[in-house]
């Protein structure tokens, strides 16, 4: 467990570092292409028979656009509400909570951006047959019937499934297919609320004038926002954290008390939640990687006292331990 948290916490570290141009276009890709879920949904909504199964059916038309998304890594806000808040749980400061709203707002920016051209272009665009724009419509009148509250309360289970496959691709291996296509079907069948896929729909709505901007804005998207947060944010990502937390914590306390160096005791503690004691021999390539990974250790030597102690590293694929002697 502590190991899929580390890997998806690594990740969040790398989308922090990617520059705002590179979220950017990467979200109004991904805007993009999770509103290919409402066209799916419209197009398999046309060509069914009006029988009381079909939405049994047609809601698998939701599961396209995430799997276009989730598998071209491609950013979406809501996969981002655990990536990135690992790294802020982990080491919660000024600096990364700042980092962590900015890749959020550049994100759903973007996503935004993305998902009202397809609105705009599906209804005025001509790139969509008029028969199945006015079937993609009839898919989405139960959103007219949503008060703000309803959206609110449908978007945390929505934001808590949507962080559910975060959580287990990385264990997934070839089943990550699967595992897209029964948890966002899960959501469509449950009409849950998620709030990038959801303002293509709010968009459509409000483009072709079923309802007013406010209404769609205030009373839909805001809404579904928030119950997103709450459920990826609020619910999984800090289950998930308390749930490795005391794992990663507990076996550094010996390593803390056992160096007498101050400097390298605040180091440890700073990163109690990334290391944990251990022993084993490593090469000077992977003590290079793990020197660059963990700057504050380095050598280190105090009144002629060579200070050593054991740490290990969690990667992607294991927990590594490693036994590094500080010498000057």
């Amino acid at each position: 467990m502590p190991v899929v948290y580390e890997f998806i916490r690594e990740e969040g570290v790398e989308e922090l570092k990617r520059p705002v141009p590179s979220l950017w276009w990467s979200g109004l890709a991904g805007g993009i292409a999770i509103s290919v879920s409402v066209l799916a949904e419209g197009l398999l909504h046309r060509y069914l028979p009006n029988i009381p199964w079909r939405p049994l059916v047609e809601n698998f038309g939701y599961c396209v656009g995430f799997q276009i998304v989730i598998l071209g890594r491609l950013q979406l806000f809501k996969g981002n509400t655990i990536t990135v808040i690992f790294p802020l749980l982990t080491d919660f400061g000024r600096s990364n909570l700042y980092f962590t709203m900015h890749l959020w707002c550049v994100v759903l920016f973007a996503n935004m951006s993305g998902t009202f051209a397809v609105a705009l272009l599906t209804l005025y665009g001509g790139i969509i047959e008029p028969e199945s724009v006015s079937a993609m419509l009839s898919v989405l009148h139960h959103l007219m019937e949503y008060s703000a509250s309803q959206a609110l309360l449908y978007g945390i289970p929505a934001g808590f499934l949507v962080a559910a496959i975060v959580w287990i691709m990385p264990s997934a291996e070839y089943a990550g297919f699967w595992v897209i296509v029964i948890v966002t079907y899960v959501i469509a069948l449950g009409r849950f609320t998620h709030v990038v896929a959801g303002s293509n729909e709010v968009f459509l709505l409000i483009l072709n004038g079923d309802i007013t901007v406010q209404t769609g804005l205030f009373g839909l998207l805001l809404p579904t926002l928030l119950g997103n947060i709450i459920g990826g944010t609020g619910l999984f990502a800090m289950l998930a954290h308390r749930q490795v937390r005391e794992e990663i914590l507990a076996p550094i306390q010996s390593s803390v008390s056992a160096c007498r160096c101050p400097s390298v005791q605040v180091g440890l503690q700073s990163r109690s939640r990334r290391l944990s004691t251990g022993r084993a021999e490593i090469n000077d390539d992977q003590a290079a990687v793990f020197r660059r990974r963990n700057p504050v250790f380095h050598s280190h030597r105090r009144k002629d006292q060579t200070c050593r102690f054991h740490v290990m590293h969690f990667t992607a694929y294991g927990d590594r331990a490693a036994t590094l002697d500080h010498v000057e």
